[in-house]
Order: C-alpha cells, then sequence, then structure tokens
C-alpha cells in the first residue's frame, strides 16, 4: 500500500501476519470440484512492507533463518539485538538438536504408517516426498530444520479440533528462530497425531471383524 505521496508504507503488522513462506508448486492434481495443490515450502520469508496491490499484492521480502550457535557458544538472539547469548558449545547444540531431530523423524514415520492403515486410499505420498526434500541437504542442521517444518503434517481423518490445534503450533514454529523448539513443538503434535491414528485404526479393526 502507498501512502500519500505514493511511498511504499511498512507492513505494520504483528510478527505472524508478516510472516510468509516461499514455496514450490510440487504437484497440481485436477479434481471434479477444483484443483488440488500440493506445495513445498522452500524458505522464511519476512514481509517488511508493501508497496503495491495493483495489479497484484507487492512487497519486501526478507529471508529468515534459524539460529545457528558458533564456536564460541554464541547465537543471534531471537529479539535482534545482535548481541548474541552465551548458550552451550556448538558441538552439545548440534548434538541436541540431533537427538530430537532422530525422535521427530521416528515418530513422524510411525504417524505415517498409521495413516496409510488408516486410509490407505487417501495416499498421495505427498508426506513421503517431502520427507525426501528433508534429507536433500548434507547439513544436519538445515536438514533438522526442515523436518521442523515438514513434522508439521495434517494426516488424514484429522478431527476440526485436531487441525484447529495444530494450525495453533505451526503459528508458534513459525514465531521462532530456534530449530529446538521447532522441533519440540513437532514432535508434541506428532505423539498426538499417533494416539489419534492409532485409537482411529483400533476402531476400524473392530468395526470390520462385526
Amino acid at each position: 500500500m502507498l501512502d500519500e505521496d505514493d511511498e511504499p508504507i511498512e507492513a505494520g503488522l504483528s510478527f505472524p501476519a508478516n510472516l510468509c513462506v516461499l514455496s514450490y508448486v510440487e504437484h497440481i492434481q485436477r479434481l471434479h470440484h477444483g484443483v488440488l495443490v500440493t506445495l513445498r515450502g522452500e524458505q522464511q520469508m519476512n514481509l517488511t512492507r508493501f508497496e503495491d496491490t495493483q495489479p497484484y499484492l507487492r512487497g519486501t521480502l526478507d529471508g529468515v533463518v534459524d539460529d545457528v550457535v558458533d564456536d564460541a557458544g554464541r547465537c543471534e538472539s531471537e529479539d535482534g539485538d545482535g548481541e548474541g547469548r552465551i548458550l552451550e558449545s556448538s558441538e552439545e547444540y548440534a548434538e541436541s538438536v540431533a537427538e530430537l531431530a532422530d525422535a521427530t523423524r521416528e515418530a513422524f514415520e510411525g504417524a505415517l504408517v498409521l495413516a496409510a492403515r488408516l486410509s490407505p486410499d487417501e495416499d498421495d505420498g505427498s508426506l513421503e516426498e517431502m520427507m525426501e526434500w528433508v534429507d536433500r541437504s548434507d547439513d544436519e542442521l538445515v536438514r533438522a530444520s526442515r523436518l521442523s517444518f515438514a513434522a508439521m503434517a495434517e494426516f488424514a481423518g484429522a478431527t476440526e479440533s485436531e487441525t484447529l490445534n495444530l494450525a495453533t503450533r505451526r503459528v508458534r514454529a513459525l514465531e521462532t528462530v530456534d530449530t529446538r523448539v521447532r522441533l519440540s513443538l513437532a514432535l508434541h503434535s506428532l505423539e498426538e497425531a499417533k494416539k489419534s491414528l492409532a485409537a482411529k485404526v483400533a476402531i476400524n479393526d473392530i468395526m470390520e471383524r462385526i
């Protein structure tokens, strides 16, 4: 949007509303009543200002990256003051991220198995492809960061309440630049999804025996 002098104005939104994701279109599937589009997020972006609204919204975007702990055990603080804060050593940080990533991956794979049992006909392979994208990087911390987003997945048969809870966690995930915090959110979400999926699979098994 422009001011009275036709100059771009600052976005002026809350932090979550400023955030967006640069995405890649994976699949476009034509359905009877519309189109199903599968997107893969490539980069968190921060909308810093609007520049125009016609014929499309245009604005200035800056890339958002996760905190990285250096050899001195410092990382950029989330409030952007640039002074950094003392944390554990870079090796300890990497180890803790790796442990969380392993647990998140295990939970994600377990949820995929249950989801396939619950709705085998609805499995389009998009979640598996997302995991392939996660593993394309040779950097362990990059893979962990990608996993923290990819694992925030919605599975077949999710209730309205489960979908709402997931949406809330996704917003919280976008608000942080700490990979460990985001992995923890993803892991908690996956553990809840696994319990729900397991219960639904058990009910289906019982109904099939009746």
